[in-house]
């Protein structure tokens, strides 16, 4: 909702089910490009129990403005806030007379080259989707050449990555180890340069599906940071590694789900103050475990199967809590991150599963029967994602799982 446009085709008939489908057919993209802003135009859910997370961004962005240019990386599983957080911090009082652009992987992005960066470029020169060649060229040399005339020799880089680079361009010939290099090298010129002009803000988000250029530009960035008046602010999920650990300028943010007295405040926003809520409260904490996007859909999901009625922040019970059925959606976001596994990792999570909630290492080497560096690889590759916890060292290792329902989704 609110990302895509679409024409209501009313109700249709659909073979072995009794009541007709609302159907609608699918128009275009709609200009809101992200969850959050379609989230913003409808309507956000109160924010709470971020405020050590937005004070130390806010530390990040006075160091940063003064020249000492920092990284921070923002870490959480699907749905606990990450995206929120920085949406928080983008739209603050305090981001005033700064310049921020946005971008973020995608899922399918992976294989495409530059893909957040090429949406980021289209920002900052402003070109829309149905803008001519002649007018993006028009755009890009614009925006480039006000910034600083020095920066002419990157426009042939900016227009290849836009498309929109004329066929006799000299920049065509390069070989593919120059071609990669000028890439990255105009885009780390127009982007320290902006942060000369103003302080600069750039936002991307979801890491663990960025492709190898764009990793690439961003290695390359950091080493630049020290000395600009840069704030990187990145989102990722557990799995995803990068080499940035041991710089002084980096700081990593590791979001974990709201507090019960967090949870139970989005809550009230949500459902509203009624007493005979509370036991539908407790429910829905327990079940999402504090994530603040399943406790959104399980209310959202509760109203569109009238387990709840009235209007938000004053809803009623319309069945007794004990016969309400709270989809677990968090399993499905499991599911998925141990389906991008490699199938040695998977396996040996799935055998660490059938074992139980408590893993004794002898056990998992007997029953997963890998040999023993792959099985201490793998095990380490689910420790670094958090699939997995070590619990004790003596007298025999053992792990268990992070949360009850990862071993449920794994087994």
């Amino acid at each position: 909702e609110g990302l895509v446009r679409v024409t209501a085709l009313g109700p249709v008939p659909v073979k072995g089910l009794v009541d007709p489908v609302a159907v609608c057919e699918l128009i275009g993209a709609s200009a809101l490009r992200r969850r959050l802003q379609a989230a913003a135009a409808r309507g956000l859910t109160r924010f709470v129990g971020r405020e050590a997370e937005l004070a130390t961004l806010r530390q990040a962005l006075v160091q940063s403005g003064a020249g000492h240019g920092q990284v921070v990386a923002i870490v959480g599983e699907a749905g606990v806030g990450k995206s929120r957080l920085v949406y928080e911090c983008v739209h603050a009082h305090h981001m005033q007379g700064w310049r921020v652009l946005e971008s973020a992987s995608v899922s399918y992005g992976k294989a495409t080259p530059y893909f957040p960066v090429v949406d980021l470029l289209k920002r900052y020169v402003h070109v829309e989707d149905g803008d001519e060649s002649r007018t993006v060229r028009a755009k890009v040399t614009g925006q480039v050449l006000t910034l600083d005339e020095t920066l002419q020799e990157t426009v042939p880089a900016l227009l290849w990555l836009l498309d929109v680079l004329p066929d006799d361009s000299p920049f065509r010939t390069l070989e593919p180890a120059q071609h990669r290099q000028r890439i990255l090298t105009a885009l780390k010129r127009v982007l320290l340069r902006e942060s000369q002009a103003q302080p600069l803000l750039l936002v991307f988000e979801d890491l663990h599906w960025i492709d190898t250029e764009t990793q690439a530009l961003l290695d390359s960035l950091i080493d630049s940071l020290p000395t600009a008046r840069l704030l990187l602010l990145v989102t990722y999920r557990p799995e995803y590694q990068h080499g940035w650990g041991s710089k002084t300028y980096y700081t990593q943010l590791r979001l974990d789900p709201l507090l019960p007295a967090s949870a139970e405040a989005v809550l009230d926003a949500l459902l509203g103050p009624d007493a005979s809520l509370v036991p539908l409260k407790r429910l829905l904490i327990a079940r999402t475990e504090g994530n603040p996007f399943f406790l959104e859909e399980s209310v959202r999901t509760l109203v569109e199967t009238g387990g709840l009625v009235g209007a938000p922040g004053a809803y009623r019970l319309a069945q007794a809590v004990p016969t309400i059925q709270v989809p677990a959606t968090v399993q499905a976001v499991l599911a998925t991150r141990i389906d991008r596994l490699p199938p040695e990792e998977k396996q040996l999570l799935q055998a660490a599963a059938v074992i139980g909630p408590e893993v004794p290492l002898p056990l998992l080497e007997a029953l997963a029967e890998l040999p023993e560096a792959a099985l201490h690889r793998g095990l380490s590759h689910l420790q670094a994602a958090e699939f997995l916890y070590e619990t004790r060292l003596f007298p025999e290792r053992a792990y268990t799982f992070k949360h009850a329902l990862t071993q449920q989704v794994a087994y």
